[in-house]
């Protein structure tokens, strides 16, 4: 994996984030709870889509785009937290959200305002329809001299998911002091980015052991239980081959993995 490291990766979050036992719940059930606080990370009001951010902003930079275009619920975290690192990187953001749910300007709304984006909201269930819309503006903006760079909902992208895979050894180099994790559960409001933890947590599974990764649905259902086994041998080969060659082994033989990735690519332009 050493090579992951020599990726483009901007430094926007304080880590590592907290990493400790919760006492009294502990106690309750009898079990040893830990909690890792992503919401501490120090932008905004915190969460875990600035690891990803750290690689995708950094690929828009690298590429030369001025401007960041994503997408999400009218309350997206994520469209927030772009916000907010595209206002500290001087990058102009476009937030096209889905007329959905609370679209009064309050919550992240108030907050992708103080953070200079500019939102529009588009009438439709389906981000296909948004990503469009945005490859439309890419062109006026490349006829403007512009260029613009597309993160798909939750910056859900093999790229993106780089992040996750550092989380987790940053997460292995503190457990190490204290504790030895026999399961992680991921709480989040996509199955998408559940996905970008567990394939985060497979990729640092050497780290741990014989660890096996809970994710919690939106349903309240456990998704996803020991995935990590089905996927390993898939890890080995992007140590060998690098992300390009694993995400093509992922969309071949992982098929919710082929769903996960039907969103565009970090930057796909028309």
């Amino acid at each position: 994996m050493s090579h992951w490291n020599n990726l483009p990766q901007l430094r926007l979050g304080v880590y590592p984030t907290p990493f400790y036992r919760l006492e009294n719940i502990s106690r309750i059930y009898n079990k040893s709870i830990w909690i890792k606080r992503d919401d501490l990370c120090g932008v905004a009001l915190g969460g875990n889509k600035v690891r990803k951010l750290e690689y995708l902003l950094a690929d828009a930079q690298k590429q030369g785009c001025d401007t960041v275009f994503t997408t999400g619920g009218a309350q997206s975290n994520h469209a927030m937290l772009t916000a907010a690192c595209a206002a500290r990187l001087g990058l102009r953001c476009v937030l096209i959200l889905k007329k959905r749910g609370v679209t009064d300007r309050k919550g992240n709304l108030v907050l992708d305002d103080i953070f200079g984006a500019q939102v529009e909201f588009m009438d439709t269930d389906s981000y296909e329809d948004i990503y469009a819309e945005m490859r439309k503006r890419c062109e006026v903006l490349a006829s403007q001299g512009h260029k613009g760079y597309i993160i798909p909902v939750g910056g859900s992208t093999a790229l993106g998911s780089i992040g996750y895979a550092e989380c987790v050894r940053e997460l292995a180099e503190q457990a190490k002091q204290d504790m030895t994790p026999e399961k992680i559960l991921a709480m989040d409001t996509t199955i998408k980015a559940e996905l970008n933890k567990v394939f985060g947590s497979d990729v640092s599974s050497v780290f741990f052991g014989g660890l096996s990764a809970l994710a919690l649905a939106d349903d309240g259902a456990f998704v996803f239980e020991k995935v990590l086994e089905a996927v390993a041998p898939l890890v080995e080969e992007a140590h060998k081959a690098g992300i390009a060659a694993a995400e093509a082994r992922l969309k071949k033989h992982t098929a919710v993995y082929a769903d996960f990735s039907k969103g565009l690519a970090p930057g796909q332009q028309a």
